[in-house]
């Protein structure tokens, strides 16, 4: 649900949160983020998704502290337009689309980073994490200005990046 910052925040563990639909699926929010190991699913079922950043002035980048770590966000749909801002700091974004492509818009952010945390005195890093996206029929379009990151926290020795995997089995990745 929303939160007073205009965020989507999914926070279960135990099982996963989120919300399914057979319509078309259209958040218009500041972020997605997720809480500490969270497990969180929007889910279009066979319709389009459509992730829209707020036009509420606030910048869309999101301080590191709004998002837990190592949770997983799912988004799926027939067609998925990523034009927010999804953060999921050392965790999961998957995307995956059954039907059509995946569009990563110019506005938008796609964020896995690592992190740090300090114990006794001492950074120790966290490895940045996973973004996924799979189209099974269409293509994959990131448009430029788009951001998808997993950089390695800066500044902490022994940092590790993540990855970034496309996968259009039967399109292309442009």
């Amino acid at each position: 649900a929303p939160d007073d910052s205009g965020a989507v925040r999914l926070s279960s563990r135990a099982v996963t949160s989120g919300l399914q639909t057979h319509g078309d699926l259209r958040i218009t929010a500041q972020s997605i983020t997720a809480t500490n190991g969270a497990l969180g699913l929007l889910d279009a079922g066979q319709a389009s998704l459509s992730v829209q950043q707020s036009s509420s002035g606030v910048p869309s980048a999101v301080a590191a502290a709004s998002s837990g770590l190592g949770a997983q966000i799912s988004l799926h749909g027939a067609a998925i337009t990523q034009g927010g801002t999804v953060q999921a700091r050392a965790g999961t974004v998957a995307l995956r689309t059954t039907g059509q492509d995946i569009h990563f818009t110019e506005s938008s952010r796609t964020d896995v980073d690592g992190s740090a945390w300090t114990v006794d005195g001492v950074k120790v890093p966290i490895a940045a994490g996973l973004i996924k996206a799979q189209a099974d029929v269409g293509h994959i379009t990131v448009a430029q200005g788009a951001v998808l990151t997993a950089s390695a926290a800066t500044g902490v020795a022994g940092a590790e990046a993540g990855e970034v995997r496309l996968v259009a089995q039967q399109g292309e990745v442009r």
